[in-house]
């Protein structure tokens, strides 16, 4: 019988019988500088967050046959992003400083077709829960979730928790 060894992705292989935690040996490959792939995603998964659509669409499907709509950009944010030890604030200071996040939401004449190279920021609906939680500062009168004291509407885990705004807001 031929004995099978466990690998992460263009990793080194564990051996089965080593005693060292096998979790902790993919969290050390994970965000290691040598893994290409947790930086890019993760880069793109925050850019999409701030802009409204990844460098590379859809979010997950991070392949070489899904090249990014600006490949310097995603190689330079993902070196810049593992140099930086993958320290999301600063990839999010680094994205909010740049001209791309400051390019105004009114397009020109020239640019109003493009949803795909950020010539102009596309302009998106608020969540939900950021719409309740600021009501509820400007208002003073902050929903109260059972079982979760004191938190914000974006602070809950999910979206099963009872609540008359989620309740009016499925109808």
């Amino acid at each position: 019988m031929r004995r099978c060894r466990r690998a992460p992705l263009d990793g080194p292989a564990l051996a089965l019988d080593s005693p060292q935690d096998r979790r902790q040996y993919f969290a050390d490959w994970l965000v290691s500088p040598d893994n290409p792939f947790f930086a890019r995603a993760m880069v793109n998964r925050v850019w999409k967050n701030f802009m409204g659509r990844g460098l590379v669409e859809a979010v997950d499907d991070i392949r070489e046959a899904n090249p990014p709509s600006n490949p310097a950009l995603l190689a330079a944010l993902t070196r810049d992003f593992v140099a930086h030890r993958f320290d999301l604030k600063q990839l999010a200071r680094t994205i909010m400083n740049s001209t791309t996040y400051q390019l105004t939401s009114t397009p020109t004449a020239t640019n109003a077709a493009d949803l795909k190279y950020h010539s102009h920021y596309v302009a998106k609906r608020l969540p939900a829960e950021v719409i309740l939680d600021a009501i509820g500062q400007v208002t003073g009168v902050r929903d109260a979730f059972p079982g979760y004291p004191g938190r914000r509407a974006l602070q809950l885990p999910d979206a099963t928790v009872d609540s008359y705004y989620a309740r009016s807001k499925a109808r």
